[in-house]
């Protein structure tokens, strides 16, 4: 049977998920925006986005943007700690409950992310260390655990 109490406790669901869901889509296009409007035209994914007729639509947007100024952090950090933050969320979308796999999903990309700077500053992995790039994560993170603890 079900009270309503429980569906009013499925409704918060459905609304905490539907609102992490669109923070999530959000933060993602956000830093897709800040790629294909800011970035070099020599990266890979300019590549792959002319191979499947995306070139024009990518040329439109550039266009659109071209005027606006970024600093460097905002090119070329802060798109990753938006992927990292949409991450966190969806993870958190599709795992409900507090389990052992979500914890391990929700550790997961943080941990590569983060390591994976201090192996470029030690040179076991190609790349720069960039301490914006790690500041960046450690936002998305920062801003995943406020989101969870005083908006959701």
């Amino acid at each position: 049977m079900v009270t309503l109490n429980n569906k009013m406790t499925l409704k918060r669901s459905l609304a905490k998920d539907i609102c992490l869901a669109g923070m999530a889509l959000l933060s993602f296009l956000l830093g897709v925006l800040i790629y294909i409007g800011f970035r070099s035209n020599n990266l890979m994914m300019f590549e792959w986005a002319d191979a499947v007729g995306l070139d024009s639509t990518i040329r439109y947007i550039r266009e659109g943007i071209c005027h606006i100024a970024l600093g460097s952090f905002v090119r070329y950090s802060l798109p990753d700690g938006f992927w990292l933050l949409s991450y966190l969320l969806i993870i958190d979308v599709i795992w409900r409950d507090e389990s052992t796999y979500k914890l391990i999903f929700i550790l997961l990309l943080p941990l590569i992310a983060i390591c994976v700077e201090f192996f470029q500053l030690a040179g076991f992995v190609r790349g720069f260390f960039d301490i914006f790039d790690l500041a960046s994560y450690i936002g998305a993170i920062l801003v995943y655990k406020l989101t969870k603890t005083y908006l959701l």
